[in-house]
């Protein structure tokens, strides 16, 4: 039913329903009144108790309504709404804010204005952006396949000969100018590290190791170690492995109730990660009661810790954190020794640390001598450097590395320290490797000696051995006879820690002579690795220049 409704001014009106949850008239949409001025933001209270929710008012677009007094509007709109407003997703593609200014108080950082032209957007077939690093007014992005850098509050023009011309401008992020060659940073971002001019990272999609300077990329994994980064990259598991770690309620502390938000358990507070879910454990099958870890505090007590879950659960006995990890390519600058330090791991540094069941390979490049120095028993979850100190994270603890000399030590372990070499002089030479001499300092020890592998009639492959070598102090010993020093292992001579090899290889066919009746071990080369012991200085450094061989051609 249409409703007419008689005016007396000669100016445009709004037509304006009431829209307050509990029938009250709101602005706008107060109507002016016989005084002469509105009456808002609310109706007198004779007014209020006569309005009904579903009446429509007018309201005047003039200043009182006069003829052709000043006009009012609601103005512009800062925003437009979205007709679609379906969430995207862009993974190449940059977008910023507005400006933060700390002195003037100005904070635009919320603000990304649809109206301007805020976003940059790079080639997706280029994978994801990974990682951003800004140097001086560059940005450098590294996507999954590639790496580029973007001009910062610049842009570039270029000149009729085709040189480009950096100018200022008003945009923020400039032309975005790729890097030569087909590099990038795959899904692990973390093993970015930076030091001067010096970018390095691993791509593991190509299985190489980077380095990012003034010449562009550089493949230093070429250094010698090539097979290796290929072997080990491309071995990486790539895809979502699940973890269970077991939990038992601390019954001494509390008895866990029925469908509680927080429990206390025996556990490593390292090993149960925010958003792990909780599963009980019955008989052999794990299921998930849907409840996810949301913190993990300690309770005071050695290994008890409390947990705090998003949906009550209803515990038993024992059970598991469920979660889920992925391989991790951890880079870190070591300013120490000026080194690239890297550790690439298949499990995450919480799950696993055993140093002598690695499921890690933690190695340093030194870019002075071009060459990958040393790999190292430990797996760290972080590596950073602080006023020439290098520092290590593990689980909770940090570690100051090289700490009062100590060079083989790592998270209070002592694991010591081993270099293996092979001895190949003429090659082509079969030969009968009589004795093993090092140069440096003592307490440098073989627990591990072969020549290489030789095949016989029957088809089976034999490698000479020999007897491991103590070093010169643990060798020691006295004649209690005659009281004279004699040494097991190494002797010093000549300022070289000399030794012969006893053959402790097995009897094979036709063989005249075996066992510990012969001296040295035959073949074209020799594997050998010397080790650090125990007893000699402990933890302190130890030095080994050289490593040689006194041979002979076998008949």
């Amino acid at each position: 039913m249409a409703y007419v409704e008689e005016v007396k001014y000669f100016n445009s009106f709004w037509l304006k329903k009431v829209e307050d949850s509990i029938g009250q008239a709101v602005w706008p949409g107060v109507p002016y009144n016989d005084a002469g001025q509105s009456e808002w933001p609310t109706y007198p209270a004779q007014v209020e108790a006569t309005i009904d929710s579903n009446n429509w008012y007018i309201e005047e677009c003039r200043i009182k309504g006069g003829y052709n007094e000043s006009f009012y509007a609601l103005g512009a709109k800062a925003y437009l709404n979205e007709e679609n407003i379906i969430q995207e997703l862009k993974g190449s593609s940059l977008i910023y804010s507005g400006v933060y200014n700390s002195r003037t108080g100005l904070n635009q950082t919320n603000v990304f204005s649809l109206a301007a032209p805020i976003t940059k957007s790079l080639d997706p077939h280029n994978g994801t952006i990974q990682k951003l690093f800004a140097e001086d007014t560059n940005l450098l992005i590294f996507q999954e396949s590639k790496v580029s850098q973007a001009l910062i509050d610049k842009d570039a023009i270029y000149s009729a000969e085709g040189s480009p011309i950096q100018t200022s401008s008003n945009v923020v992020i400039g032309q975005v100018v790729p890097y030569l060659g087909k590099y990038g940073i795959g899904e692990h971002p973390e093993s970015f590290a930076q030091f001067g001019f010096r970018k390095y990272f691993i791509d593991p999609i190509r299985g190489v190791a980077c380095r990012l300077s003034r010449d562009g990329i550089t493949e230093i994994s070429n250094y010698g170690m090539k097979d290796y980064f290929r072997d080990v990259l491309n071995g990486l598991p790539t895809t979502n492995f699940f973890h269970y770690e077991s939990w038992i309620f601390d019954h001494a502390d509390v008895s866990p109730p029925i469908n509680v938000l927080e429990f206390y358990v025996q556990a490593d507070i390292c090993k149960i990660p925010i958003g792990s879910k909780i599963t009980n454990l019955i008989g052999d099958i794990n299921t998930a009661t849907g409840s996810s870890v949301i913190q993990v505090e300690e309770a005071g007590s050695p290994n008890i810790v409390k947990i705090t879950v998003d949906v009550p659960i209803s515990p038993t006995d024992t059970g598991n954190f469920k979660y889920s990890y992925t391989s991790k390519i951890q880079g870190g600058w070591d300013n120490y020794n000026k080194y690239y330090t890297v550790s690439i791991q298949t499990t995450p540094a919480w799950l696993d640390n055993n140093p002598y069941n690695p499921t890690y390979s933690t190695l340093s490049f030194d870019d002075s001598i071009k060459g990958w120095v040393s790999f190292y028993s430990y797996k760290p979850l972080f590596i950073t450097s602080l006023r020439g100190l290098n520092y290590s994270l593990n689980d909770t603890q940090l570690w100051q590395h090289y700490a009062g000399g100590n060079y083989t030590t790592f998270y209070g372990n002592e694991i010591g320290a081993k270099v293996e070499f092979i001895l190949n002089a003429n090659p082509s030479m079969k030969k009968v490797f009589k004795t093993i001499n090092y140069e440096g300092d003592n307490g440098w020890w073989v627990p591990f000696i072969e020549g290489s592998p030789q095949q016989v009639d029957d088809g089976i492959t034999y490698m000479d051995v020999a007897n491991p070598i103590l070093s010169y102090e643990k060798g020691k010993y006295s004649d209690p006879t005659t009281g004279v020093i004699h040494h097991a292992g190494f002797d010093r001579k000549e300022n070289l820690y000399v030794s012969e090899l006893i053959n402790a290889s097995l009897t094979r066919p036709d063989e005249v002579i075996s066992g510990v009746n012969t001296t040295g071990i035959k073949g074209y080369f020799a594997n050998i690795t010397l080790a650090t012991d125990n007893t000699t200085d402990p933890q302190g450094k130890k030095i080994l220049w050289g490593v040689g061989s006194n041979f002979v051609q076998s008949s």
